[in-house]
């Protein structure tokens, strides 16, 4: 079965089987376990697909991972609100972008929201998804999920 982060991609990660590409897809299925939302958004225009997960913790706080067809992801933390797509952030409280594979692993180390919110900031160009409009965000299949990621 296809791969999400493989749609509409000529560019490739690690080639799918390779130690990195099972550790990636290891880290995927540990977020998967600990429940994060998963949300595959295709694309018709000059953007490739992604794959982005989100984790709510209760109340206001949201964490965020985008994976990107070029072997780079970017998490972050922003709050829930009305009107605030934690997948088109204004406003985040920090960020952290690298290849997938490290950002993934800073994922698994990132503490749960305190009682105290940290100060905001705005949200550099590089959180949030690219790929629009909104109605090309679909749940990944099951199948998906279960393939190993080759980004």
């Amino acid at each position: 079965m296809e791969n999400p982060v493989d749609r509409n991609s000529s560019s490739r990660g690690p080639e799918q089987g390779s130690v990195e590409s099972t550790e990636i897809a290891f880290l995927l299925d540990r977020l998967k376990r600990r429940g994060w939302a998963f949300h595959y958004v295709e694309s018709d225009g000059p953007h490739p697909a992604e794959l982005a997960a989100t984790r709510e913790w209760g109340g206001s706080v949201v964490d965020v991972i985008i994976v990107r067809v070029d072997d780079t992801a970017v998490a972050y933390r922003t709050v829930r609100a009305v009107d605030h797509d934690p997948l088109r952030p204004h406003l985040i409280t920090f960020q952290y972008a690298d290849t997938v594979r490290r950002t993934l692993r800073a994922v698994q180390a990132i503490r749960p929201p305190g009682m105290a919110t940290p100060p905001l900031r705005p949200a550099p160009p590089e959180c949030g998804i690219r790929s629009e409009p909104d109605e090309h965000r679909q749940p990944p299949r099951e199948d998906d999920l279960s393939t190993p990621c080759s980004v």
